[in-house]
Parts: C-alpha cells; structure tokens; sequence
C-alpha cells in the first residue's frame, strides 16, 4: 500500500473548496481516470461529485468542488483516482490511488452541566462517582483500578502509562534489542492529592516517576485524572525524561477491559494498521470491527495494530456499553489499539499461529509512537517522527458510553 501511494502520477493541493491537480505522467494525459471525490463532515457525507480529468503530461488545473461554508465540524475532503475503463489488467473503478484532506475542525464546547461529581476518600482508596458511573482509585499505584457504569465494570486492571512495545523487524539496534523497556516501565508514585475546582471538577493529581527497580528515574511528571460533571474521566500528563535518554519506543496509557468486550469502532486512520511514518496510504474514516480482527498476523509477532491520528474509539459488548476514547487537552493526539494479546505476549512469540489469545481486551491509548524506520540514518532525515521531544504533554480523555445513545462526536469536544 505505502509503495502504491508512492508511485501515484498526480500530485493535489487544496485551498477553500477548489483542487489543483498536476499530473506527473510524462507522455500520456489522466484522461484514462476519473475524480471521484466526497465531503465527510463528522463521519457524514455532505457532499460528493465526479470531475473527468483531461489533463496534459506536467499540466495543472484546477476544480472547484464545494463551497468551504459547508464544511461544519471534522471535515475531510477523500480525492479517489479511479479508472474509467476496463484495461486488461484493471477494471473499471478500480482505485489507483487516493488523496486526502482535512478541510476544517470542530470546536471544543462547553461541558453540559450535568451531575456534580462527589468524592469519598477512604484510607489508600478515592471513590469519584458521577450519576451511575464510579471511578475508584488507588493512591499507592497513583492509577484508576475500577470503573463501574451503571453496575457493570470495564475494567480488568488498572490504567497504567506504558512505554514499551514489542520488537519489530527493524529494530536491529541494541536500543531494543533487550526488555529494557518492559523493565524500566515500572511507575513509582510519591505523592497524590485531590480537589474539586470551582466548575465542580474532581481533580486527583499524582507526582510519579519511571525506572527500573534500584535504577535512577527515566521520566519524571505529573499525572492527573479531571472527573468532570458530563461522566468522563479526563487523563493528562506532564513531565520530563533524564537527558541520557535520546528516544522512547512510545508512550500511552494501557489497560485491560473484561471479557465479552469486542465491539470497536474509531474514526481514524484504517482500516489496516498505520503510524506516525506509515500512515499516508490508509484513509481517515469512520471503521467498525472486532477485537480478534484488529490484530495483524505478521509471521513473527511484532508491533502492529495501531491506528495513528484517531480523533475517537470505543470498544463496547454486544450491547453497546463500553468505554469511549478520545485525545484530551492541546496538541494532544491518540493512537488507539485493542487486542486480545498483551505487548509481552507478542514479543515473545516466536509465530502468529502460537500466540493464545487472552479472553480479556487489552486497550492501548497512545500519545507518540517512535518511528517504525528506527535507524538512525533514517532518523536525521526525518526527526519529525521520532519521540525525542524531551518535554512531555498529553491526554485522553476516557468515557462510559451507550453506542446508539450518543453521537461520539458530539462527546469529545466537551
């Protein structure tokens, strides 16, 4: 796919509900192809046409589309190339290539006043309950072990930062060639302290660190959960790694979800896998699948599976109760992932067909992920997709919902 969207003969841009289209073929024109082009404001088509394209070797035109007016919330503009006649090795409409842009964002809106979270405090225990939502958490570990949404619980551990992920194929340094990730992903906590700010928001703040038992921290921050009048429970970090520390493999939230979780949907980048430097061949839309069918069966487990630049997720039972995810705060993003394996299950498996799946949901909530090039000759040409930024800032935002009951898109800008 990534070597197919290489090779497109065409180059677009886009400005204000028009398109310029350049054609990089050097002898014949792209009247072989047609434009097939359609607007999606918040996951709905709002408009759609075809546009034939005579257009010379090396020349331009340009294609007024839509009036930018339209284009309300989350909009993208999806470009797909598509041939006009049966070939002897292409049919007719088959999709050469595709282009693709985001053409507005929704803004954030105001929090509905719903029910004033109440707190109770209890020895090593805090208890935030939100109409029939309760969210329990553990001052020791300094993370949320339960919640329960209207008597069901979704959660079959904690909610922990991660930092680790299995090998890939091109990690052929000593960067990660060991469990030294898996080993320093151990959090320490020293200190909580909770308050309800004057929107009526519960506010528990955690001063935590990373490394390895008798080792010196690797990152140091502040963790905080917002519990907020709407039912969410809003996560954000802020913190620093030690100098000697060039890069992380990632960094994100993990977490189990009980058995009988495997509905997913997400509007993101899919349907098939994609990263921070693997992304521009899948396409930003809305996908509904199921935990089993997330996973890619590489021959070797590997990392896999994420879907970079996800707006919103959910995984829920058959019922549609889950939980929904979104990024929270400024500048943050998720890269969200659901599997029925854990990062240590793949990374020590030595065949796809020999892993065992768990009966448990295991959700991954991503800020960044460390480039999957991963050398360094690669790196300082490209050091916009490596986690190297030493400061850290990040959220998400996590929800009890019920699918068929909300629109998720009216959720995460709250």
């Amino acid at each position: 796919f990534d070597m197919k969207k290489v090779y497109q003969p065409w180059h677009t841009e886009y400005e204000n509900g028009s398109v310029t289209i350049t054609s990089r073929r050097k002898f014949i024109s792209l009247e072989d192809l047609e434009l097939v082009w359609k607007l999606e404001c918040n996951g709905k088509t709002v408009a759609s046409g075809r546009v034939s394209l005579d257009i010379l070797p090396g020349e331009s035109k340009t294609f007024r589309l839509f009036d930018p007016a339209i284009a309300v919330g989350d909009g993208f503009l999806t470009l797909s190339f598509v041939n006009l006649k049966d070939s002897p090795l292409i049919a007719a409409g088959f999709e050469q290539g595709f282009d693709q842009f985001r053409v507005s964002t929704a803004a954030a809106k105001p929090v509905s006043a719903g029910r004033i979270p109440t707190i109770t405090e209890d020895g090593r225990y805090i208890r935030v309950q939100v109409g029939e939502t309760v969210y329990s958490y553990d001052k020791s570990y300094g993370r949320i072990f339960s919640i329960s949404a209207n008597g069901k619980e979704m959660l079959a551990s904690p909610i922990g930062l991660c930092i680790y992920r299995p090998m890939l194929y091109n990690d052929k340094t000593p960067f990660f060639k060991t469990h030294l990730w898996f080993h320093a992903a151990f959090q320490k906590t020293f200190r909580v302290e909770s308050h309800v700010d004057k929107n009526g928001t519960v506010v528990i703040s955690a001063q935590i660190g990373f490394g390895a038992p008798s080792a010196p921290t690797l990152i140091r921050g502040t963790a905080s959960w917002h519990f907020t009048p709407d039912g969410s429970a809003n996560f954000a970090f802020e913190g620093n790694w030690r100098e000697k520390v060039d890069k992380l493999p990632k960094i994100g939230l993990e977490f189990m979800m009980p058995e009988g979780f495997e509905q997913v949907q997400y509007y993101g980048h899919g349907p098939f896998e994609a990263y921070i430097d693997r992304h521009r061949s899948s396409k930003v839309g809305h996908y509904r699948t199921t935990v089993t069918d997330m996973y890619e069966p590489y021959v070797k487990p590997q990392e896999c599976s994420s879907h970079y630049g996800t707006l919103w997720a959910t995984v829920a039972d058959e019922t549609g109760h889950g939980l929904l995810f979104a990024p929270y705060g400024e500048g943050s993003q998720l890269c969200f992932k659901a599997l029925h394996y854990t990062n240590l299950q793949i990374d020590e498996t030595a065949h796809s067909w020999e892993l065992e799946p768990l009966k448990e949901t295991v959700v991954s909530l991503d800020y960044r992920y460390n480039a999957l090039s991963g050398t360094d000759r690669i790196a300082s040409k490209t050091p916009q997709y490596y986690l190297n930024e030493k400061t850290l800032k990040f959220g998400f935002r996590i929800k009890p919902v019920q699918m068929g009951a909300i629109d998720p898109f009216d959720e995460i800008y709250k």
